[in-house]
């Protein structure tokens, strides 16, 4: 129930964000339009950018809310204690 209001409330989010976006891309386009042509001939736009890094975030949060839930949570602290003194040692390595 609460990750459904969370992803309801960030797609509003990410619409009023998106819809800014494109009311400013369309008032620079009636001031250059030389410039659409060179937006378009450049790649990804701005807006795709965006989506493309939301849904990293949004995926790699998932991952480590999993892997907090699913692994972490069923470790004993004799473990847990294991794995903060190996990490602990391996940045010391590095």
């Amino acid at each position: 129930m609460l990750l459904r209001l969370v992803l309801m409330l960030l797609s509003q989010a990410f619409k009023r964000v998106s819809a800014g976006i494109a009311s400013m891309r369309r008032e620079s386009d009636v001031l250059a339009q030389t410039d659409r042509v060179d937006d378009e001939a450049e790649g990804f736009s701005k807006s795709a950018i965006m989506v493309i890094a939301a849904l990293a975030l949004y995926i790699a949060g998932g991952l480590g809310y999993y892997a907090k839930v699913h692994v972490w949570d069923g470790l004993t602290p004799q473990q847990k204690d294991f794995v903060i003194h190996s990490m602990m040692v391996d940045q010391q390595v590095l």
